[in-house]
């Protein structure tokens, strides 16, 4: 941290972008801290210094409106916000501790949480934060806070899971190597069991570099208290000369997956996806019930499970029939799990695209034989 100090004083940076997995967190959208200034001490850590910055409010209104170009959420939180989300107004750890090492008060800040979006759309973010800040003529430093695995020894803040340690080396040697692609290819079980809380701020952090020619340069990694602690250098070299966009190659592996999925999925599950696009795009695809299985035909009960980037995104079933088939059961949950599950809002055209759709048949209870 001190030789990443050095170099980040070389750079008279103007203003600092953090990234906080503690910060405010939202589901489907990026809070930014709004307000002129931000502060916060580590009283609770045992540290009684305070910290205070002046927000560069340019740049974060820059980051809010590229963000929302393209169709992610972004809020500037005012204090009316925090106090209506239940939102502290002090900087967290996530923020403090890394700036106590990178950054004194002279720099102006932006600070954000996070996301819990699919990492696609985490990377997106960090495009569209990479916009802004190379559009700025301003010196910008971008920080991704977080830990790695929480789970590396017994006694560690999480249960003690191998997979922890596997999953730190296997990241470190991912930068190491600087195969910024490969980082995508992670197995999310693994990056699930590894108990970490900085994946998706470094997912935003090479966001910021799409596009971009970037040194990196791994200058620690350690453990000693059963969470991982990694220092990774990102500096940027120029613009990639082929032009070449991580963020499409994404777009089209995540097309591809969808057009494989749909190509194997199976008669009643194509008919609870026609249904739904049928319904919202005023279109008719025709559904041939020869081919169809027989028990199409049948009365049965049906659950209906939609997903969006491996989100829930609407799910309704029935345990007993109410429709004469269930072809009919399918098409009538469909819609239903579509636009009517209340937990949700209703599905949107635009959202089609990105639907993964399941289907359930559910028999009739069978009576259970007592004991002679």
């Amino acid at each position: 941290m001190e030789r990443l100090a050095e170099r980040l004083a070389a750079l008279k940076l103007d203003t600092v972008v953090i990234f906080s997995p503690h910060g405010p967190v939202f589901q489907d959208g990026l809070a930014i801290r709004g307000g002129t200034r931000l502060k916060g001490d580590l009283a609770r850590f045992g540290y009684f210094r305070k910290w205070e910055w002046e927000v560069d409010q340019e740049l974060a209104a820059a980051i809010s409106r590229e963000i929302k170009k393209e169709k992610i959420p972004c809020l500037q939180l005012t204090a009316e916000d925090l106090a209506g989300y239940g939102l502290g107004a002090e900087l967290d750890h996530g923020v403090l501790v890394p700036l106590s090492f990178l950054a004194d008060d002279s720099v102006k800040l932006v600070a954000t949480g996070m996301t819990l979006l699919p990492w696609l759309e985490q990377y997106q973010l960090g495009v569209a934060i990479g916009r802004a800040v190379h559009k700025s003529p301003r010196r910008i430093g971008v920080i991704a806070s977080g830990d790695l695995s929480h789970c590396l020894k017994p006694g560690a803040p999480a249960p003690y899971d191998p997979r922890g340690k596997e999953f730190d080396e296997t990241l470190m040697a991912l930068l190491q190597a600087k195969n910024r692609a490969a980082i995508f290819d992670l197995d999310p079980v693994l990056v699930e069991k590894a108990a970490e809380c900085g994946f998706r701020t470094l997912l935003m952090l090479l966001g910021v570099f799409d596009g971009w020619q970037a040194e990196i340069e791994v200058l620690s990694y350690e453990g000693p208290f059963g969470v991982g602690y990694g220092v990774v250098s990102f500096a940027p070299r120029g613009e990639d000369e082929s032009k070449s966009s991580l963020l499409t190659v994404l777009r089209h592996r995540r097309e591809e997956a969808l057009r494989n999925r749909r190509a194997a999925e199976s008669p009643f599950v194509r008919v609870a996806r026609q249904t739904v696009e049928n319904y919202l795009l005023g279109t008719e695809t025709a559904i041939v019930p020869g081919d169809l299985p027989p028990e199409a035909q049948e009365p049965a009960g049906a659950f209906v499970s939609i997903k969006k980037h491996g989100q829930l995104r609407g799910c309704i079933g029935t345990v007993f029939p109410t429709q004469p088939t269930f072809l009919e059961e399918i098409r009538h949950n469909a819609i239903s799990a579509a636009l009517h599950d209340p937990r949700f809002e209703p599905v949107q055209a635009e959202e089609l695209p990105d639907l993964v759709y399941s289907v359930d048949r559910i028999l009739p209870p069978r009576a259970g034989g007592g004991a002679g």
